[in-house]
């Protein structure tokens, strides 16, 4: 299924990031395709694994345990903001905890974006999963076209 860009020509772009080095290069790409003229609304995701461990909700509070997805988010997403606004790339950012393939996926569908881009190899959050899972699964899972940058 093709989705139809966003109001006033802009096609919709989910940069999903993980703090990783590869997400780096995810974002650079995004800032190039600005750069060389394409009209992108830019939405920024960093999805943060759910804690659900009763024992750690047991002694800590759901507000601490947002407040700790937040600054974890934040940390993830910092590098690449600094990026994006170093090359007057507009975006909003989103930072969700959740399942990770399906949020991405979700969150793709819910903005109506045209494409998901994302580096490859990510190992922030995702270090115990085997390498490039995340990847396969939003691959294998999304409707709309993902761009895979290494």
């Amino acid at each position: 299924m093709v989705r139809l860009p966003a109001a006033r020509g802009t096609l919709p772009v989910l940069l999903a990031v993980d703090g990783s080095p590869h997400t780096a290069r995810a974002t650079a790409y995004v800032c190039a395709l600005q750069e060389a003229g394409v009209p992108l609304t830019v939405h920024f995701l960093n999805v943060q694994p759910r804690i659900l461990s009763g024992n750690v909700r047991r002694f800590v509070s759901q507000a601490q345990i947002n407040v700790y997805y937040r600054k974890q988010g934040e940390i993830a997403l910092r590098g690449a903001r600094r990026l994006l606004d170093r090359a007057g790339v507009k975006y909003e950012f989103y930072i969700i905890a959740g399942p990770l393939v399906e949020t991405i996926v979700n969150e793709a569908h819910e903005r109506r974006c045209t494409r998901i881009v994302m580096g490859t190899r990510g190992l922030g959050k995702v270090r115990g999963l085997v390498l490039g899972s995340v990847t396969y699964g939003v691959v294998h899972l999304a409707e709309t076209p993902v761009t895979l940058v290494k």
